[in-house]
């Protein structure tokens, strides 16, 4: 198709040889024409207008209705004007390195949630920094032999807010801030805290924050109450503080929080959560939860709401009235909130293992109706900065349901599959390996997304960040799918180092977990972690069915003696145990008969149960037991009460309970621990 410059450059040609033909003739009037020499001018013209004609209609749209030419120019100017709300929208998060871009936007600012509310109030007007002109004229006018040891203290705040200017920025702001650092000691508090503030509007004073939080630790003790609040929130800019520092803070919020309102209630819990900070005074956070609920009844800003409850959930606190404020709460807007908003109040009942039915069902079906159609409706008062589903936030979703056991529909786990096929990028890969955990926990296995995560790229990127974490994730997704999707599974090589089968010393803190450890550990039988990517415990032990002669199963590649008896192959045991030498003690059941029956002993106590359940399994828990069941294992669930009742059995008795036990761990398809306990046995949801 030809383009819209050479039509019009033809098409000017042929219009001016016709404009040129007209004027000669209007111009020469004596000149004698006969009718052939006329007829062959008209027949001239008339095959250049057909040329015209033709390469107009070789423009593109020209077919086009009026209607239709307008409606395209309208959809053009809208697109035009929301690249341009873009461009203004993302021009404060690119990166900006060239000097030359630099000078041209200048120095990047603070975009934080309550920045701007501390300039707004009157009650922050002693510790904001404010810019004055006359001294704002006079630190730029110098800017060519300034001298930061001759400024005076007002001086020096207005220099660290000029240093908002690229230009100004880059060549004195090293010495403006080293100029601050060697006065830190001597500084007035307020006038060291509004500094700090004038440092934060332009991101600066990284250095001067690390030397003045230390001399605020006086200050914070004796500090007013909302200059306190704004000194915490300064001092978690650094996301770090020395412990002295956050003692004192943590002793001044038995009397500053009753003082404050929900607005400084999140702004002291969002820096505390930065800080890392838990609180273990359980008046403080009775308090933050009082606030927390009677702002959820008055529908205060969400955003102050959430950072309270990301702070009471880094504390694991528990309050059974602010829970029943969310549910509430989510039953009459849920339909409102965004899908970062839905992962907190979801996190907020997980992260203390209580559970809900309805209000999980509510959230998780507006989260999946958000990720297949991102437009939400949003209130006035925007509460969370997200304003579209971001991976992290479905990665805390899919957390918070699989962390409590919620049974979630495939159809919406299915939906956040293929939104993180979809929208996630090579940077959100421990965000992924997030996701891909809880789907594990949830019996759901997104084969595309578990294939990508076992890639050498993504491995290597794991490997790189020496991060415990991720690592032990990845073998989890790893062990996990080798158990579960087996050899179907397209994925790189098994571990070479994968997690010891081994029993942590925590686990003897769980209720009554060593006295099961000692009851087995009587009859030669210790506990261990079979599955070497699931650290919870368990007694798990080979049955001869006709000599009922127990045998210890330490590690997974114990399970080899069996493997004709069990679900297993060989590259299965190679895959999880990753490697194929004998262990140095011979292993436990490596010689078993393959007609052995595997059996593994858990316990249902408070570390694996929901909250107030004595059946609901969290998450963790249910992969185990969903596993081991692949496997061809035989679970056995027990009560602390069950395991205290043979604990006090006398020696005969005990003894003749064992004897009842093996014969119906050989022969049983689903055998109990203990049936004359008073209650019956505990029955199980997997």
């Amino acid at each position: 198709m030809a383009t819209i410059e050479e039509v019009s450059g033809e098409i000017l040609h042929l219009i001016y040889d016709v404009i040129r033909s007209i004027e000669k003739d209007s111009h020469d009037p004596n000149q004698k024409r006969d009718s052939y020499d006329s007829a062959v001018k008209i027949q001239e013209l008339r095959g250049k207008l057909q040329l015209c004609r033709d390469l107009i209609h070789k423009l593109p749209g020209v077919d086009y209705t009026g209607e239709e030419q307008l409606r395209r120019v309208e959809a053009l100017r809208r697109q035009l004007a929301r690249k341009r709300e873009l461009l203004v929208k993302y021009k404060s998060m690119c990166h900006f390195d060239t000097p030359d871009i630099k000078e041209a936007h200048g120095r990047p600012k603070i975009y934080d949630h309550y920045f701007g509310y501390f300039r707004e109030t009157d009650l922050y007007r002693r510790t904001t920094a404010h810019s004055d002109p006359e001294l704002r004229r006079f630190v730029l006018s110098s800017r060519a032999r300034l001298d930061a040891s001759a400024l005076s203290a007002p001086e020096l705040v207005e220099a660290a807010l000029c240093c908002e200017d690229a230009s100004f920025g880059r060549h004195h702001g090293r010495k403006i801030e080293d100029e601050c650092c060697r006065r830190v000691r001597h500084l007035p508090p307020l006038t060291s805290v509004m500094l700090m503030d004038a440092w934060a509007s332009s991101l600066g004073g990284k250095g001067y924050l690390r030397e003045v939080v230390p001399h605020w630790t006086r200050y914070a003790c004796s500090a007013e109450t909302f200059d306190f609040v704004h000194l915490v929130y300064l001092a978690s800019l650094g996301k770090s503080a020395p412990e002295s520092f956050l003692h004192v803070v943590a002793d001044r919020l038995r009397t500053v929080l009753p003082e404050c309102a929900l607005r400084e209630v999140g702004i002291l819990c969002s820096s505390l959560f930065k800080l890392k900070l838990r609180v273990a005074d359980d008046t403080v956070l009775a308090a933050v939860a009082r606030s927390t609920a009677e702002g959820l009844r008055s529908h205060g800003d969400r955003f102050d709401v959430i950072s309270a409850l990301k702070f009471l959930r880094s504390c694991e606190y528990y309050d059974a009235k602010l829970l029943a404020e969310i549910t509430a709460y989510v039953h009459e807007v849920g339909g409102e909130l965004a899908v970062a908003e839905c992962a907190h109040f979801l996190a907020a009942f997980s992260s203390v293992a209580a559970y809900d039915g309805p209000t999980f069902r509510r959230l998780e079906r507006r989260v999946a109706d958000l990720l297949r159609d991102p437009r939400s409706t949003r209130d006035g008062h925007r509460a969370h900065p997200a304003e579209s589903p971001r991976v992290k936030d479905v990665a805390k979703v899919l957390w918070a349901l699989a962390h409590v056991g919620h049974d979630a529909d495939n159809w919406i786990l299915e939906t956040a599959e293929e939104f993180l096929e979809q929208r996630s990028a090579p940077s959100d890969v421990f965000h992924v390996l997030d996701a891909l955990q809880s789907f594990i926990c949830l019996d759901f296995y997104p084969r595309r997304l578990i294939e990508e995560a076992l890639s050498a790229d993504v491995r290597h990127t794991i490997v790189s960040s020496h991060l415990r974490k991720p690592s032990k994730q990845l073998a989890f997704v790893s062990m996990s799918a080798s158990v579960m999707l087996g050899d179907t599974l397209k994925g790189g090589p098994p571990l070479g180092d994968p997690p010891s089968s081994r029993t942590d010393r925590a686990q003897y803190e769980r209720a009554c977990f060593r006295d099961l450890a000692d009851l087995f550990a009587a009859r030669g039988l210790p506990a261990s972690c079979i599955l070497p990517h699931i650290h919870v415990a368990g007694v798990t032990f080979t049955v001869c069915p006709s000599s009922l002669t127990t045998r210890p199963v330490l590690d997974f590649r114990d399970l080899k003696g069996g493997s004709k008896q069990l679900n297993l192959s060989r590259d299965l045991i190679d895959a999880v145990s990753g490697t194929q030498k004998q262990r140095p003690d011979g292993g436990g059941s490596a010689r078993a008969s393959t007609r052995s029956t595997f059996v593994s002993v858990e316990l249902l106590d408070g570390g694996v149960l929901v909250r107030g359940s004595e059946s609901a399994l969290r998450g963790i828990m249910r992969a185990k037991v969903v596993q081991l069941r692949r496997l061809g294992i035989k679970v056995v669930f027990a009560t602390p009460g069950q395991v205290k009742a043979v604990s006090e059995l006398p020696g005969v008795e005990r003894d003749d309970w064992w004897v009842r036990f093996v014969k119906r761990c050989a022969s049983d398809t689903d055998p109990q621990f203990y049936h004359s306990v008073g209650g019956g046995d505990a029955v199980v949801a997997t």
